[in-house]
């Protein structure tokens, strides 16, 4: 696998996992969904970058935000 799959494979499951939880909880109303993707793309591209997939933070979380 690339680290671009890799990097996917992490902002899928990290969707799925607040995706969950909103429902769960019920703590986000549908007009706050695109700010709970890009957060989910900016946690999971440093998430990333910290484990070592990608040397550069900024490229980190720009293939993460498209991913999300």
């Amino acid at each position: 696998m690339t680290v671009e799959s890799i990097m996917m494979l992490c902002t899928t499951v990290m969707t799925l996992l607040f995706g969950g939880l909103a429902r769960k909880f019920e703590w986000v109303e549908t007009t706050y969904l695109p700010i709970q993707n890009v957060l989910i793309g900016i946690l999971a591209g440093v998430l990333c970058w910290l484990t070592g997939l990608n040397d550069n933070i900024l490229t980190s979380i720009l293939i993460c935000l498209t991913s999300s």
